[in-house]
């Protein structure tokens, strides 16, 4: 993002908002360690880099977290950093992997929603929510916001939250571009709506003892263990310039109803489409857990949600007649007995039509016996049958057929036994050609 115009900012308000007895506080416990370690842990696969920029000259990245199938949840500041500077959907990519130098898969974004009541000039509110046009990657599963029910309390302070980000590993500024992440322990927790002697409204924060958050970690997650599940607990906001005292995180669990706005229905609730859903799948007409494969099915009464096996012999039919008909057993799809489309007929054509079946097609020219006063037909019964022509059917130049014989003169050809060869059958073929077609 703009570093320094940013910087500028949480310097002066990190001066005007704090004692010079809560300063030399932050400055006694500082650590020049902001970094941690590199971060491959499978599990952190939904923290996400994020670069965008207002389509002009202002560019800028953060990071984000995956949230639900498509919606990734950063600051507010990383699509709105200041008055008059925004990201439009177009001009936001989000990118899975661990280094923004090399192998990121790369995600375009359709929507954004900053939160209503965003202050970029006090920097209150920070949580915006971005939906991506297609699914995270496979195998890259979303890592849940903490809800209301599990908020963060006064008891809390003093809870392990490890931050998550792809920002800077120098004080100051420097060496963005790889997922890092930090451990420390929850120092404030301000629950809002009033801001608290050391931190701004609905915010959670940490010393620098012995790392945490700098510039380009902005968005990216502060994640903390409930009954051994991790859950997004904050959204890296703001800190001292320096990234040497203090950082500070968006207390997510104060903007549930924000985020399920924007997410939608809750699995097991009626849906119509994906993004109705807060898993992001819609299937069998309510909001499922993941997509369903075959003979399991998202809508069964006590385990709405959730995929579960289909009852036997419901059908799981690919819409071809021609393989038979497959009916579900056991949760699988069970193959049916293909049809046999062999009609031991010679003159027909066989094959399967998947809506029809099998198809019988007669082919009379299969069926051609050389005699002109013959009508060649193909019976699918019966196969090839040669009825007599029509009396009066011509079989030759002056020759026409009766009772199913060629009879007649005017060709100079001798019709006595013995007499010589006649060229009169080649015509006579193109006259059965002529007739046929």
């Amino acid at each position: 993002m703009h570093r320094h115009l940013l910087a500028a900012a949480i310097l002066a308000l990190f001066g005007t908002a704090c004692s010079s007895i809560e300063t030399s506080e932050y400055l006694e416990r500082f650590f020049p360690i902001i970094n941690g370690e590199p971060d491959t842990n499978p599990a952190h696969a939904a923290v996400v880099g994020m670069e965008a920029g207002d389509g002009g000259a202002n560019g800028w990245m953060c990071s984000g977290t995956l949230i639900a199938r498509r919606v990734v949840m950063v600051a507010a500041h990383c699509v709105n950093p200041e008055a008059g500077i925004s990201a439009p959907p177009e001009h936001i990519v989000i990118k899975f992997g661990n280094s923004m130098f090399e192998g990121m898969v790369a995600r375009t974004v359709s929507a954004v929603s900053v939160h209503p009541e965003w202050d970029s000039a006090n920097i209150v509110n920070d949580i915006a929510l971005l939906r991506l046009e297609t699914d995270a990657p496979a195998g890259i599963e979303p890592i849940p916001y903490l809800p209301a029910s599990e908020r963060l309390t006064s008891s809390d302070v003093g809870l392990a939250i490890e931050f998550v980000g792809f920002g800077s590993t120098i004080p100051g500024g420097g060496g963005e571009g790889t997922k890092m992440h930090v451990t420390n322990d929850l120092s404030v927790i301000c629950p809002g709506p009033s801001r608290c002697r050391q931190a701004n409204p609905r915010t959670i924060c940490t010393d620098m003892d012995p790392g945490g958050t700098c510039s380009g970690d902005s968005g990216g997650p502060g994640l903390v263990l409930r009954a051994g599940k991790e859950y997004v607990a904050g959204v890296t906001s703001y800190g001292d310039g320096y990234c040497a005292y203090m950082a500070c995180s968006t207390k997510v669990d104060e903007f549930e109803d924000f985020i399920l706005s924007f997410l939608g229905r809750r699995q097991g609730e009626a849906c119509a489409l994906d993004e109705d859903c807060e898993t992001g799948v819609c299937g069998d007409g309510v909001c499922c857990e993941s997509r369903c494969p075959l003979c399991h099915t998202c809508n069964q009464a006590g385990s709405l949600g959730t995929c579960q096996p289909v009852a036997d012999e419901e059908s799981c039919d690919d819409n071809t007649v021609c393989n038979g008909r497959e009916v579900c057993r056991g949760g699988a799809c069970q193959p049916g007995e293909p049809l046999s489309c062999q009609d031991s007929v010679a003159c027909t054509k066989d094959r399967c039509d998947p809506l029809e079946g099998c198809v019988y097609a007669p082919v009379a020219l299969e069926c051609w016996d050389d005699n002109a006063c013959t009508e060649d037909v193909c019976d699918p019964v019966q196969g090839c049958l040669h009825p007599p022509a029509p009396d009066g059917t011509s079989c030759g130049p002056g020759k026409s057929c009766r009772q199913g014989e060629c009879s007649g003169g005017g060709s100079g050809c001798a019709t006595a036994p013995g007499a010589g060869l006649c060229l009169l059958p080649l015509l006579g073929a193109a006259y059965r050609r002529r007739r046929r077609t």
